[in-house]
């Protein structure tokens, strides 16, 4: 399988990030590429997966840029996270600081590629139907109407 890892993003602990670097140098591993911050989007438009690492998260914009290019998200259970992805269903969950976890997540989804394409096509009806603006623009309009009726 022909598998790179593009690492989006900086880490803020510089001697975390150079141990890093020095682990992939001293082991001569190949199909790591850091790519450091971004201003687009190019970068998952062109990935198979979205893997998010994040340690806090409310509601990150990667996801639904990843749903948006129909790419499938692995991402830890913090946060906001598990409101947008449901396990297995349009996406796939980790917990967070288990890297058995996480790679068990991996693994499923580089051996189940029919099953990752189900999900990604829910992931992306998942964008159209909660975050449509036109269905968001009206639930912000009935809320309205509900709260000024109930003062009067």
């Amino acid at each position: 399988r022909n598998i790179t890892l593009n690492i989006i993003g900086k880490d803020v602990d510089d001697t975390y990030y150079d141990e890093i670097l020095e682990y992939i140098s001293n082991k001569n591993i190949k199909f790591v590429n850091f790519l450091g911050q971004l201003t687009s989007q190019d970068e998952i438009y062109k990935s198979d997966i979205t893997l998010m690492t994040s340690k806090d998260e409310a509601f990150p914009k990667t996801i639904l840029e990843s749903f948006l290019y129909k790419k499938l998200i692995i991402a830890p259970r913090i946060g906001g996270i598990p409101e947008s992805i449901i396990h297995m269903e349009n996406g796939l969950l980790y917990n967070a600081n288990d890297i058995e976890s996480l790679t068990e997540s991996i693994r499923y989804a580089i051996e189940n590629i029919e099953e990752v394409n189900k999900m990604v096509d829910k992931a992306s009806m998942r964008l159209i139907n909660k975050f449509d603006i036109d269905i968001t623009h009206s639930k912000i309009k009935n809320f309205i109407d509900k709260v000024i009726e109930k003062r009067h």
